[in-house]
């Protein structure tokens, strides 16, 4: 059986690449929430997260090349944490400098062309595993493990939406602003860049550090996602936008999950997770000038649903908990980055 025989039908799809392109992005979130929530791994609530980023416009497919580089790099950031950790952490003021030194080359490489996904998934395994080492050495290699397998998970599972809901032949990618062509930053601005992002994320990754905050990983990711968003613009109307997007996502998962108590079943939360992508999925694939914020919003309701569904008990109070936390964090982010502007450390646009 050929692949364009399994590929889903996408009425006008020849006619209209972006319909493909948003009817991918739902099936291929869904079919990671599903198989990711239903075995219910360690951290499984991230390869939704990551399959909906790699998805994400220009949406194109991921070569197997480029497929196999990004889970050895993240398996060697993974292997590299473990040992910096258990090198370091006996001493603080060496591991201190050693983070703040990688995190503000991970921001410089971001800026001077590195996939911002790639970047993610190095900010997580640098930020996270650390933390978690603190607790218990066997717990940080079995994390770092978790965190390679995700990322392995969602490329198969992007690969499987491209082959399900294939792009129309000879069709040009769909116009997004996200595929819209930007000047390059100079040089110093994009040091610049990396120095207010670090300068904005190190205080939170010390804190968690310090205080062995490992009940709470799931700000700490978030912020690890701020944070790597920090250059996508400049100025108050960014920090807004960050706001909105993160407490519209709120909001959704707050609904979400009250109809998930009303109708507890799974295949009901896989078709509001196809719904939220289809509707989000939307709006992210237009020109529209908050497209970007609907990935975002769909971003908080993947974290927030999926880290709560996997949990067993008072799924319900962490839903708004989780919910308050994540917009505490964008809070932090946003003030921040005032602070930063105010010492003139930041680029304006």
């Amino acid at each position: 059986m050929s692949a364009d025989e399994l590929a889903l039908p996408v009425p006008g799809a020849r006619a209209d690449p972006r319909q493909a392109a948003v009817l991918r992005y739902a099936v291929g979130v869904t079919i990671a929430t599903a198989v990711a929530l239903g075995v219910a791994w360690p951290l499984s609530y991230l390869t939704p997260v990551l399959t909906a980023v790699l998805l994400a416009p220009p949406g194109r497919p991921v070569p197997l090349k480029v497929s196999v580089g990004f889970v050895l790099t993240v398996a060697v950031a993974c292997l590299f944490a473990l040992i910096f950790s258990a090198a370091l952490l006996p001493y603080p003021v060496a591991y201190t400098l050693l983070i703040g030194w990688l995190l503000a080359v991970m921001f410089y490489a971001q800026g001077a062309g590195a996939p911002p996904i790639l970047i993610l998934w190095l900010l997580i395994a640098m930020m996270v595993i650390p933390v978690v080492m603190l607790e218990s050495a066997d717990l940080a290699g079995f994390i770092a493990g978790q965190l390679v397998f995700g990322a392995a998970a969602a490329i198969v599972f992007v690969w499987l939406a491209h082959g399900l809901v294939p792009a129309p032949p000879d069709s040009p990618a769909p116009a997004t602003p996200t595929a819209a062509t930007t000047e390059s930053p100079s040089t110093m601005d994009n040091v610049r860049d990396a120095a207010t992002s670090t300068l904005v994320v190190f205080p939170i990754v010390m804190l968690f550090t310090v205080f062995q905050l490992t009940e709470q990983l799931l700000v700490l990711i978030f912020i690890a996602l701020l944070g790597q968003q920090i250059r996508m613009g400049a100025g108050r109307q960014a920090g807004y936008a960050m706001i909105v997007a993160n407490v519209a996502g709120g909001i959704i998962s707050i609904v979400f999950y009250n109809l998930l108590v009303a109708v507890p079943w799974f295949p009901f939360l896989l078709l509001l997770t196809l719904l939220c992508g289809l509707l989000l999925g939307n709006l992210l694939f237009s020109e529209h000038r908050y497209a970007k914020l609907a990935g975002s919003a769909f971003t908080t309701v993947l974290l927030i649903i999926g880290s709560t569904t996997t949990s067993t008990s008072e799924a319900g109070g962490k839903v708004v908990t989780r919910v308050l936390q994540i917009i505490a964090a964008v809070l932090y982010i946003v003030i921040a980055l005032n602070l930063v502007e105010k010492l003139g450390l930041r680029r304006r646009s």
